[in-house]
Order: C-alpha cells, then sequence, then structure tokens
C-alpha cells in the first residue's frame, strides 16, 4: 500500500458455521490455485476439533474430517499452515504427554489426517518438558534456502518460552535451533516471506515492540526495528503478504500495513464491529480474485456462544 491510501471497508461474509474459541486458526493456498480457506476450530468442552473448508467462489462453508491427534483432542494451542507442494496442511497443537506437542498432516485430495510419530527425534528430546503451553506459531518457508532441503523444514516458536524449533519432513525429526530472544507469549507471531526466502520474523508478543528476525542458514536471530515503534498485545495477528515482503498487522480493530524489510508501519483501516471481547484468529490469509487482492480475517471470542465473525477487506497497491 502507498501512503495515503487506505482500505476500503470490509465485507461481512457468510457467517462462521460453529462457536468459534480461542485456537481457532486458518490457512490457504497462498498461489491462490485452491479456492479455498481451511479453518480448524477447536475441541472446547469434551468436543472434537472441527475442521472447515470456506469456499472463496461461493462464500459457503463445508464441513470436513475432524482433527484428532491420536489419544489427544486438539484444543486451544494450535497453528496451522499451508504446504506450498498445494496437498497438505499441517497443524501443530499441543499433547497432554510426551512429546508435549505434536504434528499433524492433513492430506486434502483424500480428507484425511495423520499423526506424525516424531520418530527421528521428538519435542521432548529437543527440550519441551511439559504439555506445550500458551501459543504455538509454525512456518514453512519453500524456497532457494539450502538447496533442495529448503522445503523440508517447519519452524515453530512459543509455549511462553525462548527456543526456537524446526521440523523436518523427510525424517519426522524435532530438533531445537536458536532461541528467539525472549519468551515467546499472547501477541507474538511467525512470519515467512517469499521474497526473503533465508528469514523469518518474529515477536515474543506480551506488549512489546520487539520484532526479531531469523537467518535460516546462519541459525541466528536478531532486533529489528519498525519506524515507529509497533507494540505487540494479546491479539495482535500478523498476515504475511509473501509477494510484498510486508504483512497486515491486526491490533484490537485496527488495521496497519507493515514492512519488516523497509522496516515500516502505517494505520491502514478499521474491522467492523470489533470491541475488546474479540480476537483476530492465527493465520490472517490472502485470496486473489479476479485480479484483486483481499485479505480475509476471522475474529473468535472467548465468550460461550459467540460466533465471533468472517470479514475480508480489499488489499489497494
Amino acid at each position: 500500500m502507498r501512503p495515503g491510501v487506505t482500505i476500503p471497508p470490509v465485507d461481512l461474509l457468510s457467517p462462521i458455521p460453529i462457536d468459534s474459541h480461542l485456537g481457532t486458526c486458518m490457512t490457504a493456498d497462498p498461489n491462490s490455485v485452491n479456492p479455498n480457506i481451511y479453518c480448524l476450530f477447536p475441541a472446547v468442552g469434551g468436543a472434537t476439533a472441527q475442521f472447515w473448508s470456506y469456499n472463496t467462489d461461493t462464500n459457503g462453508w463445508f464441513r470436513l474430517t475432524d482433527a484428532t491427534a491420536g489419544g489427544n483432542r486438539v484444543y486451544t494451542i494450535t497453528c496451522l499452515c499451508f504446504d506450498y507442494s498445494g496437498g497438505v496442511i499441517w497443524l501443530g497443537t499441543a499433547a497432554t504427554a510426551a512429546p508435549w506437542a505434536q504434528i499433524l498432516r492433513y492430506t486434502i485430495a483424500t480428507d484425511t489426517w495423520a499423526v506424525m510419530a516424531q520418530a527421528g527425534g521428538t519435542f521432548a528430546a529437543a527440550g519441551v518438558a511439559a504439555s506445550w503451553n500458551t501459543v504455538m506459531h509454525i512456518a514453512h518457508p519453500c524456497t532457494g534456502v539450502g538447496g533442495a532441503a529448503s522445503d523440508d523444514f517447519l519452524y515453530f516458536v512459543g509455549n511462553g518460552a525462548q527456543p526456537t524449533y524446526s521440523y523436518r519432513i523427510s525424517t519426522d525429526a524435532v530438533a531445537a535451533l536458536a532461541n528467539v530472544g525472549g519468551n515467546v507469549v499472547s501477541g507474538s507471531f511467525l512470519a515467512w516471506f517469499g521474497r526473503t526466502p533465508d528469514l523469518l520474523f518474529s515477536a515474543y508478543g506480551g506488549g512489546a515492540a520487539n520484532i526479531r528476525q531469523y537467518t535460516i542458514a546462519g541459525n541466528a536471530w536478531g532486533a529489528l526495528a519498525l519506524v515507529p515503534p509497533l507494540t505487540f498485545p494479546a491479539g495482535s495477528e500478523v498476515w504475511a503478504d509473501e509477494s510484498r515482503t510486508a504483512g497486515i498487522v491486526h491490533q484490537a480493530g485496527r488495521l496497519y500495513d507493515a514492512s519488516f524489510v523497509a522496516q515500516y508501519f502505517r494505520g491502514a483501516g478499521t474491522l467492523h464491529g470489533t470491541d475488546g471481547t474479540q480476537y483476530a484468529s492465527h493465520g490472517i490469509t490472502t485470496r486473489v480474485i479476479a485480479g484483486k487482492k483481499y485479505a480475509y480475517v476471522m475474529y473468535h471470542s472467548y465468550g460461550a456462544g459467540i460466533q465471533g465473525s468472517f470479514q475480508r477487506f480489499r488489499i489497494v497497491e
């Protein structure tokens, strides 16, 4: 977005099909080939986590196979990412016993889930000592870094702790990497941008202005300052637009255009009907429809029986 250009009014979309709660997350094909946005609604009150797709062409919802992690319910510590192969979605979730966090693979063509065994190395062996806590974020770089193996890794941060973890898909192995530099709590994020394939970006959250930049090849985190500074309280979310090395940052109903390469942010627009009881869900995502780019954001609420809302806004560039 250019200075002075604001986001037009949002569109309210087809209502969320069930109550949305803390831990609701979503993902989509960044290449806009698959028209669906995939949404996980975590288990609440003993229920099973429901997995749905939203079709951006028809504005309709379709229920898919529920997500289960072996004997563990998929509860409120969750994160999703779309695999750039186009056929797989990855889910991270907390576990109540070792290895303390689990990774699930969803195959779109067969509508099936599989729990990764972590046979080559577990989260527990990498240092996670109890059920993953607070938040979990996932990123999946896909091009250029470290040769052919670069498409082979998922990255995780969170747990109210500092370590970064990698999961190597081909060997089913988790490993501990460098510390982010602060405890990753509510209001944090993890993002990867296609134009800077060797870099991940994160923030600790907790209301601090603490953008961090991770060099994958060097396994090193460093500070990154936005001008002016932008803090990340609970409820903050970042949408990673891989075509622009920039993102949309959400805070309490306000949206900001932020570039983690040019290191700036600007006020951009306000979402519809949000208040202090609603929070953006993981995975603010983007779609290109008829040559126009839109960002989609889902709001969940801590309140029982409140469905939240699903909205989109046009991105003017």
